[in-house]
């Protein structure tokens, strides 16, 4: 009864992940059209949660305690955090907490299944995902769904532009691996690809994004050879042929106007930083003159609502204002965890598949890491978190699914 439930469990699991990315869109076509929230996207992801936590109570007690642990932490928090304050910034705090943990929660979940074909798997996550990909980049040129910035880029009918971009860089980092497995020539016809539906996108995060997976990409294979030598020199030379071209397309494009506004006031971090500094500069100083339990377990929604924009939109700032120096070093700790076991991870010893996901993995993570220091909505943002962890899953799952295969041989 128990194996029985077990399996039922991971298939709903498996299945709900294929929706993550269409229920987020949903959602946000709710409320673009008709100004409505639905919260369907919250109540998707909060069944998928608990859904999480029956599975790791039938599968593995040790798991099971670490996301009990996590998912009571991240309610105490909130609950003791909002004491005086509305209860809306209570459930804020709740659903931004859960954002953080799902990484952890989700990872831990996934990584112990073993029923379902992970080869068949990824193949329609991409497969799937990339299409709704598409379709929100049409819709926005069609003129249902938004824009990037101002009349610049399209998001479709998601919130942030950047974490659709964190999107990109993971599908991208998955099919580029795949892709030089096949021949250089595949390699370098999806990077142009994603090149374009990043610049599409229009986002810089998205554009630089794609550019170091695919350098990535090509430096975890490399060896010294003519072959590999004559790629690399192609690619830095499409790289700058690019740089080029979309230097000269953003030049006619918003974009480049908003870039020299905030230059000539801000100067040129705040330029890359799209103004950036300044919503730092406003909350840095109040954050760090406040007591001793706030700069420890943080400010809140609550403590950040008396700014007219309470965040920096730069992670890693917004993470350590709101839940403060010991969630925001446990969550990083956390985070170095993962990122390690998938760099161990033995893949070359499976075989080129096994390898191929503990590869393309740690380079998306390594990228979304480093935009997450200048950039926003990527490690707090629930539309990449669930995703993230689901491919950082699959190198175990894989591995787990060889295993059964041999014990029913």
């Amino acid at each position: 009864m128990m194996k029985l439930k077990k399996s039922v469990v991971e298939n709903t699991l498996i299945f709900m992940s294929f929706g993550l990315l269409f229920v987020d869109a949903f959602t946000g076509y709710i409320l673009f059209s008709y100004h409505f929230n639905s919260n369907i996207s919250l109540m998707y992801k909060m069944f998928f949660l608990l859904l999480c936590l029956v599975y790791c109570f039938s599968a593995n007690q040790s798991n099971y305690k670490i996301v009990l642990v996590l998912m009571l932490s991240a309610l105490i928090w909130s609950v003791s955090q909002n004491i005086t304050n509305a209860t809306s910034y209570a459930i804020r705090d709740l659903g931004d907490s859960l954002k953080v943990i799902s990484l952890f929660i989700v990872f831990y979940t996934f990584s112990q299944f073993h029923n379902y074909d992970v080869k068949k798997f990824i193949k329609l996550f991409i497969s799937i995902n990339i299409i709704i990909l598409l379709i929100n980049i049409l819709a926005t040129k069609m003129g249902y769904g938004n824009s990037a910035y101002s009349s610049f880029g399209a998001k479709g009918f998601f919130q942030a532009g950047n974490s659709l971009s964190s999107i990109i860089i993971l599908l991208s980092s998955f099919c580029l691996h795949f892709a030089l497995r096949k021949s250089r020539g595949i390699f370098f016809v999806s990077l142009s690809i994603f090149l374009v539906i990043a610049l599409m996108v229009g986002t810089k995060s998205g554009m630089l994004g794609v550019l170091i997976v695919g350098l990535l990409v090509l430096c975890s294979t490399f060896k010294v050879t003519l072959k590999n030598i004559s790629a690399v020199s192609l690619m830095l030379f499409l790289i700058f042929i690019l740089a080029i071209k979309v230097y000269e397309f953003l030049l006619t494009t918003p974009f480049f106007d908003r870039f020299i506004f905030v230059y000539e006031n801000t100067g040129i971090w705040g330029a890359l930083l799209s103004g950036r500094v300044a919503f730092l500069e406003d909350i840095y100083p109040y954050f760090m003159n406040s007591s001793y339990l706030e700069l420890l377990f943080g400010l809140g929604s609550g403590g950040l609502s008396v700014f007219e924009k309470p965040l920096v939109e730069m992670d890693w700032f917004d993470m350590l204002f709101q839940f403060g120096f010991i969630p925001t070093i446990i969550y990083g700790i956390g985070l170095f965890s993962l990122l390690k076991k998938n760099y161990t991870f033995p893949g070359n010893q499976i075989d080129e598949f096994a390898e191929d996901l503990s590869n393309s993995s740690v380079v998306a993570s390594i990228v979304l890491v480093i935009i997450s220091v200048i950039s926003g909505h990527v490690l707090l943002n629930g539309v990449v978190t669930f995703f993230w962890s689901v491919l950082l899953s699959l190198p175990f799952w894989y591995s787990n699914s060889l295993s059964e295969i041999k014990l029913t041989d």
